[in-house]
């Protein structure tokens, strides 16, 4: 300020002091840890939020105010709001999905931020689901076991070599 005022008073010009700020830049990831996964397993969709602001000091850009919800299949509807300077490095939130049935998990993943200059997102995530195998001797119908005679062999006889021919089915 010293030097403001020195300006002022022993020069023909005004000091002028320009102080800008960068609106905050988002950086998001949305993805599941798998995206194929069996009934009954667990997987989990994580966001990644950055504020990204191209600056060279952190104070150079707004902090980015955020908001992050879900719909769809997940167990629980958790919103999460953060506040993320340039330089705090990136915020991460996870989501579990339901997998308690099979089918196509689909989730969409809406972030809002009260930030001036950056624009709300929705980011759709699908997991997919897949019942457990049943294992059939037939393909008409369910049938689990399966006997197999392999004849008679001799003690002692090494090179006995018996074949049958089944198939396996789901």
């Amino acid at each position: 300020m010293s030097v403001l005022n020195a300006l002022h008073d022993f020069s023909d010009h005004l000091p002028v002091v320009a102080d800008y700020q960068l609106p905050a830049l988002l950086d998001l990831t949305v993805a599941p840890t798998a995206d194929q996964v069996f009934a009954g397993t667990s997987t989990v969709v994580l966001a990644e939020i950055e504020n990204v602001a191209p600056v060279a000091l952190t104070n150079g850009a707004d902090q980015l105010d955020y908001s992050v919800t879900t719909t769809g299949d997940v167990l629980a509807a958790t919103v999460f709001n953060d506040e993320l300077a340039v330089g705090d490095g990136s915020s991460t939130h996870a989501w579990v999905v339901d997998t308690a049935t099979a089918g196509l998990k689909a989730n969409t993943f809406e972030y809002t931020s009260l930030s001036d200059g950056v624009e709300s997102r929705a980011v759709d995530v699908s997991v997919e689901v897949f019942d457990h195998a049943t294992a059939s001797f037939s393909g008409d119908s369910a049938i689990k076991n399966l006997e197999v005679d392999f004849g008679v062999v001799e003690l002692g006889f090494r090179e006995y070599r018996a074949e049958e021919i089944f198939s396996l089915f789901n």
